[in-house]
């Protein structure tokens, strides 16, 4: 676990399933923590924890809880709650680009985990990165697991965390898997070489979509321009 001189300085906090933040308490210098007024059920997660260390784990009573929500009743006491934590943690970086090797550095990284059961607002194996002026984009501090990278255009905030939405996205996604101290690159690649389409043909539909066309009106009426692509081959560059 993380150095004695910087556990005082750690939260855990106590969060709503649905999304909202509901109750905090300071860890002790012999780490312990306490936070009152709880009820309903709750997902506990861990505040301000120092560089290079992430929760691993939560237990009430030695049954794993970390990603099921803990049922608090008003007025009672429950203890037993331990959580642990890991520096063996991973790193991913790589480049994403636009056909004709443009940058895009305009586009969000989806990074989630392969594992539907741990998609939510409070996964600890989902993350986004904005890649930098050349394109290329870095995650640090991830728990070893199995994932699945995606490059899109734009997404909402916190869209990123909707189970419906990473279902959407999962097929589009390039899969690779993180051990504890790993440092791994990734090329999310072109557009083009993922969709197996032709590059000019590509970074021209592309080009129609910035200028705010619609898929139906580009399908239909600028065929001599895409090459004929189909609507469900211009929706996947969309994406």
């Amino acid at each position: 676990n993380p150095p004695r001189d910087v556990v005082p300085k750690m939260r855990v906090t106590a969060r709503d399933p649905r999304g909202g933040f509901v109750g905090t308490g300071r860890v002790t210098g012999e780490g312990t923590f306490e936070i009152t007024g709880l009820s309903g059920t709750r997902i506990f997660r861990a505040a301000t924890v120092p560089p290079g260390w992430a929760l691993k784990s939560v237990t009430l009573n030695g049954q794993d809880v970390t990603d099921d929500p803990t049922p608090v009743r008003l007025g009672t006491e429950t203890s037993g709650l331990e959580l642990t934590f890991t520096d063996q943690l991973a790193t991913l970086s790589g480049t994403v680009q636009l056909p004709k090797g443009a940058p895009a550095s305009e586009y969000v990284v989806v990074l989630f985990s392969s594992d539907p059961t741990k998609w939510g607002p409070y996964s600890r194996y989902i993350a986004v990165a904005h890649p930098d002026n050349t394109g290329r984009f870095n995650f640090k501090g991830l728990l070893p697991a199995s994932y699945m990278a995606v490059a899109l255009e734009w997404i909402e905030e916190g869209q990123e965390t909707d189970p419906q939405f990473l279902e959407q996205i999962n097929r589009h996604a390039t899969s690779v898997a993180l051990r504890g101290g790993e440092n791994k690159t990734i090329d999310l690649g072109h557009v083009a070489r993922d969709l197996n389409l032709p590059a000019d043909k590509v970074q021209r539909t592309v080009e129609l979509l910035d200028e705010g066309n619609t898929v139906p009106f580009i399908t239909r009426y600028r065929k001599d321009q895409t090459g004929g692509l189909d609507e469900e081959q211009i929706r996947l560059i969309q994406a």
